[in-house]
């Protein structure tokens, strides 16, 4: 079940017809030929959520209820299942109603990518379609980005892909989400970053950090903030007390209480003689 569960979602990730007919015809003897057909039925059909008694259930753009109001708790269909919860426990029920993973996780997300991640017993690990088991158990399991989550294990930080596979072993007093390709890592009270096999990329040598947006990163070294290049270099150097989130590739510096403004190159764009108020929000250049 688990290997024809992972090649239907590979085959038909659209769940359109012709990928449904192409799919059946290329593999005649799939054994859930006559349940597929009838969820089918329902898959290009939109499901709306409403509410009765307190309960949740799912109807179509004509009101008419297609799934009973009787959870207490229920997510919007992804890749053809629903996160539902009934007497304080989550499992994922089908187009047609039924019941595809019993309600056995405390904790639980929607489907993407053909994975989901559960909580149960107080750890967290992934499952697929047919709820089988595809990682380790961790502590905690971060919400996927550029194809990786963050997991903590033993209060050590690392990351896993999709298919449940440790990319990094839990080994970093704290890890980012990655952006650009590139993670901030702790170490020692120090940041730096890591790629996504987990090698160095740059040295812990800051205070501080933000993500990499457009290859630039602010940082704080030496209690001072600036601007770092995906070298480590400095584009801006640290010598301000504040340097903001860019809009329209310009940033917001303050220094001794004054603010003014400055490109990503170093350019000041304007004079740093403006008194700053933090409560103040960010100009909109």
């Amino acid at each position: 079940a688990y290997a024809w569960n992972m090649l239907l979602g590979i085959e038909v990730p659209n769940y359109s017809k012709n990928e449904l007919e192409i799919f059946l015809t290329k593999y005649p003897e799939y054994p859930l030929k006559i349940e597929i057909e009838e969820e089918f039925k329902f898959w290009q059909t939109p499901f709306f959520s409403i509410k009765k008694n307190e309960k949740l259930g799912f109807c179509d753009s004509t009101g008419k209820i297609l799934i009973d109001p009787e959870y207490t708790d229920a997510e919007d269909f992804s890749e053809g299942y629903a996160l539902v919860q009934k007497n304080d426990l989550y499992g994922y029920i089908n187009k047609t109603g039924k019941v595809k993973i019993n309600f056995q996780y405390n904790e639980a997300t929607s489907f993407t990518n053909h994975t989901a991640t559960v909580q149960k017993n107080k750890v967290y690990f992934l499952i697929d379609y047919s709820n089988k088991q595809l990682s380790n158990f961790y502590n905690e399991i971060g919400d996927f980005t550029e194809g990786l989550a963050i997991v903590k294990k033993n209060n050590l930080f690392g990351a896993i892909n999709q298919n449940g596979d440790e990319i990094i072993k839990p080994a970093f007093e704290n890890l980012s989400d990655f952006s650009e390709g590139i993670a901030a890592y702790l170490k020692n009270g120090k940041y730096g970053f890591i790629d996504k096999q987990g090698f160095t990329f740059i040295a812990p040598l800051f205070n501080w950090v933000s993500s990499f947006k457009n290859g630039l990163c602010r940082v704080q070294f030496n209690k001072y903030y600036g601007l770092i290049n995906k070298k480590g270099d400095f584009v801006i150097e640290s010598t301000f007390d504040l340097i903001d989130e860019a809009v329209n590739g310009i940033y917001l510096v303050v220094k001794n209480n004054l603010y003014g403004f400055i490109d990503s190159t170093g350019c000041y764009v304007s004079e740093i003689k403006y008194e700053y108020n933090p409560s103040l929000k960010t100009i909109e250049l």
